[in-house]
């Protein structure tokens, strides 16, 4: 179902100067599943941007509360609703699969994602897009957010501190040693970025092992720029249909996750380390992060074959120790190797 494209590019001179400003197209990848409570407000922050966006394309994972005649009944009647662009109704297979088919159906050359259930500052895409437009491609830029609740009350903290994100990571990343940081775990979320063609392009398809947003932020990082702002650019709501959650922060919680997926925790992650190892010498990544991700993936294999028999596993956990491994791979090097040592395999 097709609501409406808006012909030509929309000018940016209220934001920006120069020729490649003016001629920049923004588009929106806006992923929906039974949306209704909340794509009124999230399509409406989106369409009032103070820099508007040339186009929202729409990619719904087979809704049935009636999120597609909202959605049409917004693009009907708001201002600059003809930039809505509804490209397929029918399931995807979830989160990743929906956003991958919905980038793949945007004509911009910089591309905003965008959760259904959030809220965008109104200077969002001015923002952003003053900050793709002077990187070296190709690019991805990131934010903060201000954490909100069902009803889009803010709840006293932001997604960076919500995640623990710690300065060190965000100097890594605004030092551009990215790859170093994003190693160890994923910051970015997908509902906070906006990134260039040149990216999309690369990044697609997205491979099965990866959520979409660690996938395009480790490219970004790998082949050109990976940029971070601090401020947050969006209310991200959190409630209990969230797909993709915030992680637990208390010890107990945080053991919890450490003791879950056995094995085949490991042998995903050994996947994703050589799926991003294949795909960087495809595009003839430098050296060092190719030696980066093959040292990640000798690493997760080791892991993944370890002896059932925890004692035998010893020997192995103090060579990782040792060598330096835990800290340079991952997050919580103690955490780690004590699931390495206490995990059932």
């Amino acid at each position: 179902m097709v609501v409406g494209v808006q012909p030509g590019a929309l000018t940016y001179a209220d934001a920006m100067n120069g020729p490649a400003a003016r001629t920049t197209r923004v588009s929106v990848a806006l992923c929906t599943y039974n949306s209704g409570r909340f794509i009124d407000t999230q399509l409406s922050s989106i369409l009032d941007q103070d820099l508007p966006v040339d186009e929202v394309v729409i990619g719904d994972d087979g809704s049935t509360d009636g999120t597609l005649e909202r959605i049409a009944s917004i693009a009907a009647t708001h201002p600059r609703g003809r930039v809505v662009r509804v490209a397929f109704t029918e399931p995807s297979g979830g989160v990743v699969p929906n956003f991958s088919r919905t980038l793949a159906a945007c004509t911009g050359d910089l591309i905003a994602l965008s959760d259904h259930d959030d809220v965008w500052r109104s200077d969002k895409t001015a923002t952003l897009v003053h900050r793709l437009l002077a990187a070296k491609h190709p690019a991805m830029v990131f934010t903060d957010a201000r954490i909100v609740d069902d009803a889009g009350s803010f709840r006293g903290t932001h997604l960076f501190a919500s995640y623990g994100v710690a300065h060190g990571e965000l100097d890594a990343i605004a030092a551009g040693r990215g790859a170093e940081a994003l190693i160890r775990r994923n910051i970015v979320t997908g509902a906070t970025a906006m990134l260039t063609r040149d990216l999309l392009n690369v990044g697609l398809p997205i491979p099965e092992p990866f959520v979409h947003d660690e996938w395009l932020a480790f490219l970004a990082a790998s082949l050109g720029t990976l940029l971070v702002e601090n401020r947050p650019l969006i209310d991200y709501r959190v409630h209990g249909s969230n797909q993709i959650g915030i992680p637990p922060r208390s010890p107990w919680g945080q053991a919890r996750v450490a003791m879950s997926g056995r094995r085949g925790r490991y042998e995903t992650l050994h996947a994703r380390a050589a799926a991003l190892h294949d795909r960087l010498v495809e595009q003839g990544s430098p050296a060092p992060v190719l030696a980066l991700l093959a040292d990640k993936a000798a690493f997760e294999k080791a892991r993944a074959t370890m002896p059932w028999f925890w004692p035998a596993r010893l020997p192995g956990i103090m060579h990782r120790y040792r060598s330096g491994a835990y800290a340079r791979f991952t997050h919580r090097p103690s955490l780690e190797m004590w699931r390495d040592l206490a995990q059932r395999m």
